[in-house]
């Protein structure tokens, strides 16, 4: 059940703690709905739950030191009313879960005993997830919610999913390097779970599983003839000393006088043709569509230059000194989306180092 989708049930006053750990699992892998990051105002948040609940494979819900929150009860409801329906219907059924919070003082026993008669009595004959517990780690709580052994390690904080490589490697050996280059990123971020953000941050990088990155790396290496793949850029990382501007050229990203701000351009403008590109230009990871935030001393330049790139380096310097608590990177993302309508490349020599790191030897010079 690799990528399981989870329905995060919790109490409103405990959500800072919940947040946390929903965020861990989503880094092993896992599909997570949760109120705030899904439902908008105005909008009928009963009948929304009910119709997510419905396409969930397992429920957490979460018990802390302030009980059953008032929305959380009525959550349980519609949790036990599906439960209902697909016992009644024959269906896959739910792996329901209580997860006890550190926050929670009383024993588990005592917990029960309080809770038995209540309507939620009916989540103590399900499994329990104490967090309380001195020997509580992360994977415990997925193999909880999966229902599968752990396959990974202490020092990983990723489900070793088992990835179908199937759609990448067809991709591949029709030469269709587009559609591979976006296969690759779809496998990684389902690896993350990241699917909903669309990109990979620099704590996914840095714990992405290391089989699963070489195998991929071993695919382009083995369709291209060694032309792309992770180990052909790295080889060419390294041999530019790990510099990001001389790397930039080499594999055909970056435009002149474009390199200050992270300066790559956009996606649309990849080259997918394997006899004009050059060697490392595939594939490409590091890439998201991200809107900032367009401060007034933006929309200020903005009317004197309708190409964002034509405002010099200076500029952009002396707006980043009044824009508070925002880096000139998102300022420039902000601004670059109004004018483009895919996703811009994004480079860090942070991130990459990361990324070659995981990568086990380095091609040869075709």
């Amino acid at each position: 059940m690799s990528g399981s989708k989870v329905f995060i049930c919790h109490n409103s006053k405990d959500k800072p703690v919940v947040k946390d750990i929903e965020k861990k699992l989503r880094q092993q892998g896992l599909e997570t709905w949760m109120d705030e990051k899904h439902i908008q105002g105005f909008e009928d948040w009963k009948k929304y739950i009910t119709q997510n609940i419905i396409k969930m494979d397992a429920i957490a819900v979460f018990l802390g030191s302030s009980g059953f929150g008032e929305w959380q009860k009525d959550e349980i409801r519609t949790i036990y009313d599906e439960i209902s329906r697909r016992k009644e219907e024959e269906l896959p059924q739910l792996r329901v879960g209580l997860v006890i919070l550190k926050n929670c003082r009383p024993e588990l026993r005592k917990i029960q005993e309080a809770y038995h008669n209540s309507p939620q009595g009916w989540l103590f004959d399900y499994q329990t997830v104490d967090l309380r517990k001195p020997d509580f780690s992360i994977r415990k709580l997925v193999v909880a919610i999966t229902g599968e052994p752990w396959q990974g390690n202490d020092s990983n904080n990723f489900l070793n999913h088992n990835v179908d490589y199937t759609q990448l490697q067809t991709s591949l050996a029709k030469q269709k390097w587009k559609e591979a280059d976006k296969e690759t990123l779809t496998i990684m971020l389902k690896a993350t779970g990241r699917r909903r953000e669309g990109w990979l941050d620099y704590p996914s990088i840095e714990n992405f599983p290391s089989p699963i990155l070489n195998k991929i790396d071993q695919l382009w290496i083995e369709h291209s003839d060694g032309h792309f793949g992770f180990s052909a850029q790295k080889r060419i990382w390294e041999s530019v000393s790990k510099n990001p501007k001389q790397f930039g050229e080499l594999v055909g990203w970056g435009y002149e006088g474009w390199w200050l701000f992270g300066g790559w351009y956009k996606y649309s403008d990849v080259c997918f043709d394997i006899l004009s590109a050059p060697e490392g230009h595939l594939p490409i990871v590091l890439r998201k569509k991200r809107v900032g935030v367009i401060v007034p001393e933006v929309r200020n330049m903005m009317r004197n230059w309708r190409n964002p790139r034509q405002i010099s380096a200076q500029q952009w310097q002396n707006l980043g000194s009044t824009v508070e608590n925002q880096l000139v990177e998102e300022v420039i993302d902000g601004i670059m989306n109004l004018f483009d309508s895919d996703s811009l490349l994004e480079f860090d020599s942070s991130r990459m180092e990361t990324l070659f790191s995981h990568i086990v030897g380095v091609s040869q010079t075709t």
